[in-house]
């Protein structure tokens, strides 16, 4: 398994200001381990330091691809390629592809690594994007993302498409590089917080349309096993008590964190727990039915709506009798209304298209079908409260 990609763009340099300098303007970079690398183009020092299994890099044609040869200048300065490629760099300032894909080629033989050189126009946006999706095959344990150089939106694109790689790919670990500009020295950040935030995205993406929160214990490592059970008794209708929720904020509030942690709490308070606060099950159940409805899962949504219905019944009947007991303790409106549920659900659950015109009417509306939930909530919450 290949171990780290490095993705990276490419700017188009200053020159020098000594006059009759072939050469290009430079920066003393300072990294995390307090070394120091001076240099026009960051991203050949974190070759070096990174020792990357692949390098994708981005530029345009006036970018100075040239100056990739500081990787290793005793052996790669020296060849006729780069006198050409430098010449179509510093003084055309125009790199023909063709030079370009020669130059990637005698990279990749002479470092014995991978390498990508990708030439995008200047108003590139979704030209980013394809050779990031092209590029970066393969399995990686770590991706780090270089947005020191180049136009600024070229990496505020990529930044954005590292969550989707992230979930495509499945990378350990994602870092953002940034080389940030000082009067004398440059101190070079890793920017680890994006891990941090790809988990807190994920974590809230997957409670808010699916109502699974137990991605939560990656960000509250300490309550990991709180979080599954909790999650696993919800979504097996066993009865979890209000004590209980108030023991989780409770917890929540008494761990001490990052502002990470804080809107992890926030979100946790506002769209979980008071959510599912409920120590009636049928009621809790209805919730959760209009949840779902809200995100077009109607199989789980009439699943819920109808199975909290028969559960206003008491627990210590049978199945059946439940039903036998609702059905005859309704009024002519409810039955009616109960009958529609039932055959909604009904048609849903075993793909049934032998129903009348009316049910037919519904399940063809998304509105409809969120409607008729709701209908059933409300006399779910009519049938525990009398």
């Amino acid at each position: 398994m290949n171990q780290r990609v490095l993705v990276g763009f490419i700017g188009t340099g200053k020159k020098a200001k000594d006059e009759g300098a072939d050469t290009y303007e430079k920066t003393t970079y300072r990294f995390p381990d307090g070394t120091e690398f001076k240099t026009s183009l960051i991203t050949s020092i974190l070759i070096r330091k990174l020792n990357p299994d692949k390098v994708v890099l981005i530029g345009t044609n006036k970018s100075i691809w040239c100056e990739l040869a500081q990787i290793q200048p005793q052996t790669l300065e020296g060849s006729p390629l780069y006198e050409k490629i430098f010449n179509e760099c510093f003084y055309e300032g125009n790199t023909k592809k063709e030079t370009l894909k020669e130059w990637e080629e005698f990279l990749t033989k002479s470092l014995g690594k991978e390498f990508s050189l990708n030439i995008v126009t200047e108003s590139a946006k979704e030209e980013i994007v394809e050779v990031l999706w092209r590029e970066v095959q393969g399995s990686y344990e770590e991706l780090y993302l270089d947005i020191t150089h180049a136009f600024r939106h070229f990496p505020l694109i990529a930044s954005f498409f590292l969550p989707s790689l992230y979930y495509l790919k499945r990378f350990k670990n994602l870092y953002i590089i940034y080389g940030m500009l000082g009067t004398e020295v440059s101190d070079v950040i890793f920017l680890d917080v994006v891990n941090k935030l790809v988990k807190l995205n994920e974590a809230i993406a997957l409670s808010e349309h699916s109502g699974n929160f137990a991605n939560f214990g990656e960000i509250f490592p300490e309550l990991k096993e709180e979080f599954l059970d909790l999650y696993l008794k919800v979504e097996t209708n066993r009865r979890i008590g209000n004590s209980r929720w108030r023991k989780l904020s409770q917890s929540l509030e008494g761990i001490s964190g990052s502002a990470i942690k804080e809107v992890s709490r926030a979100y946790l308070s506002d769209k979980v727990i008071k959510e599912l606060t409920e120590e009636n099950l049928p009621l809790r159940m209805a919730k959760r039915a209009i949840f779902f409805a809200d995100r077009f899962q109607f199989l789980k949504a009439y699943t819920l709506i109808f199975e909290a219905l028969i559960n206003t019944q008491p627990s210590t009947l049978e199945y059946n009798e439940r039903k036998q007991r609702l059905e005859s303790s309704l009024n002519s409106e409810d039955i009616t209304l109960y009958h529609t549920i039932r055959r909604i659900r009904n048609a849903i659950a075993h793909g049934d298209e032998n129903v009348p015109q009316e049910i037919k009417e519904i399940l063809n509306s998304p509105e409809k079908l969120k409607e008729w939930v709701k209908k059933g909530y409300e006399l779910v919450k009519k049938l525990t409260t009398s």
